[in-house]
């Protein structure tokens, strides 16, 4: 009978193996060819080596190493010891309570991580009143925004003499009471410092504060905004919030400052509620105390008896900022850079700067002699009071 004989390429398509692997096999003397031409060099298995190769891929699957595997080839029956087994048992349990473990803790990041992006995409606010410009027209489609605010609504602005704060807001309304990709009725509001003169295309109107905002940080063109709605209702179902009023589209980047459609960046804010929470009457606003001896500053809601050195303290005047007392405000890894234009001797200074949102409210400390800046986290929507003193005279500003 002939001898059947493989080349080294043909056995490694029948035993699916790559031919490095058979080469690194044969350095361990797990299978070595059954013949090798002295004068070529090739290499040939016998197809009985087939079963060989079948015997070392089962040991394998079952977790023998290939040195374990070779002293298994070497002995006499090929078939491993019921110690062999039941400790290659014991090592498998060992491998399974690891991975578990592994999976557990891999499941740990993946939930912790996707808490991250829900808390980076999804935000709470407060929207303050404002002084707003606004444009109202019926546009074509949601594409037709862009090219309005920088050749329309822009240069109308300014030729009205309009200032915006910084860092700017900007918002639009849709009046239609359903969904419309065409022939939308459209309004576009920009916050100013002081309303002018109304034109045939601007007109002025103040907005009322919005004490509680469910916010959408959305990426991308202008016509997949509808979609985002979709994520943005069902996110607030599913933490218990309701609708009160008409949302907001708020635009970050656009056309205006970035040519990459999907870096542009706008923030959905719908005007909410808790379902079931009990809403914090009107007159409990923010008081501010300031004790004129020794200038510590205290903060409450509502009325309330506060007392400091001995003495008990009436809450500061708060009235709107100068332009002259507002500060810079640029943005850095996440957070605002307040630089306030302000000499801060040890006579005059400012004692304090506190932001203010719906459901908190946070106090940064100043000294006398000291940089009047401050790094406070993300402000959109939020009140920012500063305090200032000078002697014994103490007072706020809010804006």
């Amino acid at each position: 009978m002939e001898t059947i004989n493989l080349q080294i390429g043909e056995f490694s398509k029948l035993c699916g193996v790559t031919v490095k692997t058979l080469h690194h096999y044969e350095k361990l003397g797990l299978i070595t060819p059954q013949r090798v031409d002295e004068w070529t060099g090739y290499r040939y298995y016998h197809v009985s080596q087939l079963q060989t190769m079948e015997t070392i891929r089962r040991f394998k699957d079952l977790g023998f190493s290939l040195e374990e595997i070779g002293t298994l080839m070497d002995s006499d029956s090929q078939v491993p010891s019921m110690d062999l087994l039941e400790a290659k048992i014991l090592q498998t349990e060992v491998q399974l309570r690891q991975m578990l473990l592994r999976r557990d803790r891999l499941q740990t990041i993946v939930n912790t991580q996707q808490k991250y992006q829900i808390m980076e995409r999804f935000s709470i606010q407060s929207i303050p009143a404002m002084t707003v410009a606004s444009y109202r027209s019926i546009i074509p489609n949601y594409a037709a925004i862009g090219d309005l605010c920088v050749n329309v609504i822009g240069p109308e602005m300014a030729r009205l003499g309009c200032q915006c704060p910084e860092p700017g807001y900007c918002f639009t309304l849709e009046h239609d009471k359903a969904y419309k990709d065409h022939d939308i009725d459209f309004e576009y509001c920009e916050q100013v410092l002081e309303a002018k003169q109304d034109s045939e295309i601007i007109k002025f109107r103040q907005e009322p504060e919005i004490p509680m905002a469910v916010c959408m940080k959305v990426f991308g063109p202008y016509d997949q905004l509808y979609k985002s709605f979709i994520d943005l209702f069902a996110y607030m179902e599913k933490e218990g919030y309701k609708m009160i009023g008409a949302p907001r589209t708020c635009y970050v980047d656009g056309i205006w400052n970035q040519s990459d459609t999907e870096k542009w960046l706008t923030i959905i804010q719908v005007p909410a509620e808790k379902v079931g929470e009990v809403k914090r009457p009107v007159m409990n606003r923010l008081a501010i105390y300031c004790c004129p001896t020794c200038g510590n500053v205290t903060l409450t809601y509502g009325k309330g008896k506060v007392e400091c050195c001995g003495q008990e303290l009436s809450p500061i005047p708060i009235k709107p900022i100068d332009s002259a007392d507002k500060p810079t405000i640029s943005e850095s890894d996440g957070e605002y850079l307040l630089e306030y234009h302000h000499p801060m001797t040890k006579d005059f200074y400012i004692a304090a700067v506190v932001v203010e949102r719906y459901n908190s409210v946070q106090l940064f400390r100043l000294f006398p002699e000291q940089s009047a800046q401050v790094r406070v986290p993300v402000i959109a929507g939020a009140k920012i009071y500063t305090i200032f003193r000078q002697a014994s005279r103490v007072w706020a500003t809010i804006g």
